[in-house]
């Protein structure tokens, strides 16, 4: 069955206790919530598209991934993390437990916000021919001041 998102469509391939998958349809100019697993690993695999992965470590800084077609980025457990959609496609999301838990929840999701309209003002325009645009503006911010602007833009 599938789900309607802000971002476009999923439908839950198997979810057994230890990993499962998710086919994402996904939609330009959306983005997902910044949020975390506190038990599980995502996998975002690109099968026709173009999203961007942010990813924040340690340091509190995030990271973009941009991936297309055949390329995939994991998110590790406890790691704050989006991802945008720069041009139309289909991801395949993958996910499994953590060794020491050995159990995957769908509700293991701690989100910071509801994600929504990609909206960076006149910084960037969510397209993948814009991609160098949007590594300038997101590089060094932190998952804050980033959720911030995304949302001020949007206002």
């Amino acid at each position: 069955m599938k789900e309607k998102k802000c971002w476009g469509e999923v439908e839950h391939g198997f979810n057994y206790p230890d990993c499962g998958t998710s086919y994402l349809q996904v939609e330009a100019g959306w983005r997902c919530s910044v949020h975390f697993h506190q038990d599980r690993h995502n996998d975002f695999r690109v099968l026709s598209g173009c999203i961007v992965v942010g990813t924040c470590y340690g340091d509190g800084r995030m990271i973009p991934t941009i991936l297309g077609p055949g390329e995939s980025f994991t998110a590790p457990k406890l790691s704050a993390h989006f991802f945008g959609v720069l041009e139309k496609g289909v991801v395949l999301e993958t996910y499994w437990a953590d060794v020491d838990r050995g159990l995957v929840h769908r509700e293991d999701i701690v989100r910071f916000d509801q994600g929504g309209r990609w909206g960076m003002g006149d910084q960037f325009n969510p397209i993948a021919g814009k991609v160098k645009d949007f590594q300038k503006w997101y590089a060094g911010k932190t998952w804050r001041e980033t959720t911030i602007q995304v949302l001020d833009s949007e206002n």
